[in-house]
C-alpha cells in the first residue's frame, strides 16, 4: 500500500472521528487497514520521505555524534544531520538539546516534512516552558496531520497529548493516544495505554460521567467505562467483578481486555482473604489522637458507604500512653517501681495488641505512633500471626514481620515523585531552597538522596529562617551576588559609569522549594525579581492550604505535588469533609483509603500493577511492605490551583 493512500485512510479516519460518525463497525476497518499500511513501511527513504535513524541507534551519543558531524560539513547536508540529532533528541525528550537544536538549523533550506518536524520540536520547547498555548497553537495550526508519515504522526500525537494534558485537557490529550495506540509495538502500546489508564485516573466521578455521556468513541468510552468502574465500586469487590464481567460483554476487542482479566482473578483471590472482623489499635487522646479520629472517621465513612452483604466487624482499642500505663499497672498488680513510663507504655501496647489477637480479628489497622509500631516490628514471630496495617512508618527500614504492612502520607513519596518528574524532563542540576530547621533538614536530605541516586547533581543548598533577608540568601543560591561583586570591582578600577545587569548562574535547571503557602508567596515574587522566572520551580503539598485562596497569585507557574482528593474531590469525598476540621481534610482521605486497602492488602501484593487510585494517590505495594503512594502534579495557574498531567 502507498504512502498516498494510507495518508488518505488517517485523513479519512480524523474526517469522520471530527464528525463524530465512527461506528463499532467502521473504526476496527478503518484502523486494519491503517495497520497492514504501517507494517509495509519498512524504509521511510525509499518512499521518498525524511530518512530518520534506526531505532536501533536513537541514543543520546548517536545524536551527539551527528551533531559532530554536523560542524564538519556544509549545507544541506549540515540542515540533515541537525535534523536527523533533533528527531532522536524528541524521541528521548531532551527537550534541552532539542531547543540549541532548532538555533542551529538554517531555515531557508528545509522542505514540507522538515517543517513539520520543526514545529512538533517547537511546541515540545513551548511545553518544556509551560507554554501549553502556543504549543497547541503550533499543532493545530501549522500541522495537518493527514500528511505525515508514521514516524511523525507518532511525535505529533504524543506532542499533542501532552499539551492537551498540560493544559488540563484530559480527554482530548487521551484522544490523540487512543488514535495513535494502534500503530504502535507492543512495549510501545502497553506504555501508551499506561498513559491512557493514569490520565483518565485524575477525573473524578463526575467528569467520568460527563465524558461518557458526551463521546462517541467507542474505545475512549470503554477506558472511561473501566476507570469509572475502578472508582465507583471499590469499596465492593462483589459489586467491582461483576460490573468487569459486564464489560468485557461490551468491549469484547479492547486494548483493556487484558488488563480486565488479570483484576477478576486477582480480585477472586482478595475475596477469599477478605478480613470478616478489623481491629483499630488508636489513640484517643495525647499528640496522635486528632490525626487518628480523622484517619478513623474517614475510614467509617467509606465502611458505612459499603453496599457489602457481610459487613465487617469492627473492634476499637485505646493506645493512648495513660490508658496504656494503667493497663500495665494493672497486670503487674502494683508492681511497677522499677519499671519506666516507656516500659509501662510498652506492656500495656502488648498487651492491647494480644487482647485483640484474642478477639478473632483478621486485621489490625494501627498503631500510629512509630514506637509502638517498632514493637510490632519483632524478629521472635510472635507478631506474625495476622496482617497488620500501620498508619504511619518505622523507624527502621528492616521490616522483621512479614505482616507488618506500612501506609502514611510520608513527604518521602512526594519528594520521590518530584525527583522522577523532573528526570523525565532531563533536569540534571538542582538548588534546593527550606526553611531552617529540623523539618527543612530532613526533606532537604530525603531530596538530595532521592535525585543523587537519580544520577542528579545538587548544584545549591540555602536555608532560610525569616523574609528578611530571603533576597541576599537567593542572590547567593543562584550566585548573583558574585555577579554583583563582579561589577563594584569593575567599577573600582574604570572611575567611571559602567553600565550593569545582573546574571545569574546558568547551572540550575529546576528549584526544589520547602516551603508552608505563606513563605512561598514570598520567595516566588523573589525569583521573579531576581529575573529567575525561567526556572522550573517544584514544592511538596506543604505549599498548598487546600482551597482557592486569592494570595497564592505570587504562587503563579510553581508546580507542587498533591492528592487527588484535594485536587479534584468527587461527591463522597465532600461529604466526608462537610463540617470537618479543614486541616485534616488529607487525613480524612487517608482514612477513606485505608478502607481500600483493608480490602486490598492482597491485591497490592499479587504485582505493582494491581495500583489502584484512591483519594491520597495511586498506590502499590513498595519494598520493605509500604504502600507506596504517587501523588498527582499540580501547578498554579495565577492564583487557581489545577492539576498538571505528569510525565511518564
Amino acid at each position: 500500500m502507498t504512502i498516498a493512500i494510507r495518508n488518505k485512510i488517517l485523513g479519512t479516519y480524523l474526517f469522520l472521528k471530527k464528525k463524530n460518525v465512527i461506528g463499532k463497525t467502521l473504526l476496527p476497518l478503518l484502523l486494519s487497514i491503517f495497520i497492514f499500511s504501517c507494517a509495509e513501511q519498512t524504509s521511510l527513504k525509499d518512499k521518498g520521505l525524511t530518512d530518520f535513524p534506526e531505532e536501533s541507534i536513537q541514543t543520546l551519543a548517536y545524536a551527539y555524534e551527528l551533531q559532530r558531524q554536523a560542524y564538519e560539513t556544509q549545507d544541506p547536508e549540515k540542515n540533515e544531520l541537525l535534523l536527523k540529532s533533533l528527531y532522536i533528541y524528541l524521541k528521548l525528550r531532551n527537550i534541552q538539546q532539542a531547543e540549541l537544536t532548532l538555533e542551529k538549523l538554517n531555515y531557508e533550506i528545509i522542505n514540507s516534512d522538515q517543517e513539520v518536524l520543526i514545529s512538533i520540536a517547537q511546541a515540545d520547547v513551548f511545553l518544556f516552558h509551560g507554554d501549553e498555548k502556543n504549543a497547541l497553537s503550533i499543532l493545530n495550526k501549522k500541522i495537518d496531520p493527514s500528511t505525515l508519515n508514521l514516524e511523525l504522526q507518532a511525535l505529533y500525537a504524543n506532542t499533542k497529548a501532552s499539551a492537551y494534558f498540560q493544559n488540563n485537557e484530559i480527554v482530548n490529550g487521551v484522544k490523540e493516544l487512543i488514535f495513535i495506540s494502534p500503530v504502535l509495538k507492543k512495549d510501545d502500546r502497553d506504555l501508551n495505554n499506561k498513559l491512557i489508564w493514569e490520565n483518565l485516573s485524575h477525573l473524578n466521578s463526575e467528569q467520568l460521567s460527563i465524558s461518557l455521556n458526551s463521546e462517541n468513541d467507542n474505545v475512549l468510552k470503554g477506558w472511561i467505562e473501566l476507570i469509572s468502574i475502578k472508582k465507583t465500586y471499590q469499596n465492593n469487590l462483589n459489586v467491582e467483578i461483576e460490573k468487569f464481567k459486564e464489560w468485557k460483554k461490551i468491549y469484547t476487542n479492547h486494548d483493556a481486555i487484558d488488563f480486565v482479566d488479570q483484576q477478576i482473578d486477582v480480585i477472586r483471590n482478595a475475596q477469599k482473604n477478605s478480613p470478616k472482623k478489623i481491629a483499630f489499635l488508636l489513640p484517643e487522646s495525647g499528640p496522635f489522637a486528632k490525626s487518628a479520629n480523622a484517619i478513623k472517621y474517614g475510614f467509617l465513612n467509606n465502611y458505612y458507604l459499603s453496599q457489602s452483604e457481610e459487613p465487617i466487624e469492627l473492634f476499637f482499642f485505646n493506645t493512648d500512653d495513660k490508658s496504656l500505663k494503667e493497663r500495665a499497672e494493672y497486670i503487674l498488680e502494683g508492681d511497677t517501681q522499677e519499671k519506666s513510663d516507656s516500659e509501662k507504655i510498652s506492656i500495656g501496647f502488648l498487651s492491647i495488641y494480644n487482647e485483640a489477637i484474642n478477639s478473632g480479628v483478621d486485621l489490625i489497622i494501627g498503631p500510629i505512633d512509630k514506637t509502638q509500631i517498632d514493637l510490632l516490628n519483632a524478629s521472635d514471630g510472635k507478631f506474625n500471626e495476622l496482617p497488620i496495617l500501620a498508619l504511619n512508618y518505622s523507624a527502621t527500614n528492616e521490616i522483621r514481620n512479614n505482616k507488618l504492612y506500612q501506609f502514611g502520607l510520608a513527604p518521602e513519596d512526594d519528594i520521590d515523585f518530584i525527583s522522577q518528574q523532573a528526570l523525565l524532563r532531563n533536569f540534571s542540576n538542582v538548588a534546593i531552597l527550606s526553611p531552617s530547621g529540623e523539618w527543612g533538614d530532613r526533606l532537604t536530605q530525603a531530596f538530595s538522596d532521592s535525585w543523587h541516586k537519580k544520577g542528579g547533581n545538587v548544584v545549591s543548598v540555602a536555608s532560610y529562617s525569616d523574609t528578611r533577608t530571603l533576597t541576599k540568601l537567593i542572590q547567593k543560591m543562584l550566585n548573583i551576588d558574585q555577579s554583583e561583586n563582579r561589577f563594584r570591582k569593575l567599577y573600582w578600577f574604570s572611575g567611571s559609569k559602567v553600565q550593569f545587569q545582573s546574571r545569574r548562574r546558568q547551572d540550575v535547571d529546576f528549584i526544589y522549594l520547602i516551603a508552608t503557602p505563606e513563605m512561598g508567596r514570598q520567595i516566588m515574587p523573589t525569583f521573579a525579581f531576581l529575573d529567575a522566572t525561567d526556572i522550573p520551580v517544584f514544592s511538596n503539598s506543604t505549599i498548598y492550604a487546600g482551597e482557592h485562596d486569592v494570595r497564592d497569585k505570587d504562587l503563579n507557574r510553581l508546580m507542587f505535588t498533591e492528592i487527588p482528593g484535594i485536587m479534584n474531590p468527587d461527591e463522597n469525598t465532600l461529604n466526608a469533609w462537610e463540617s470537618q476540621d479543614f486541616r485534616y481534610r488529607r487525613l480524612i482521605a487517608m482514612g477513606m483509603d485505608t478502607y481500600n486497602l483493608a480490602l486490598r492488602l492482597t491485591i497490592l501484593e499479587d504485582s505493582k500493577a494491581n495500583a489502584f487510585y484512591g483519594e491520597t494517590g495511586t498506590l502499590y505495594m513498595g519494598e520493605n511492605q509500604k504502600i507506596r503512594r504517587i501523588p498527582i502534579l499540580a501547578r498554579f495557574y495565577g492564583s487557581f490551583a489545577r492539576p498538571q498531567a505528569s510525565i511518564y
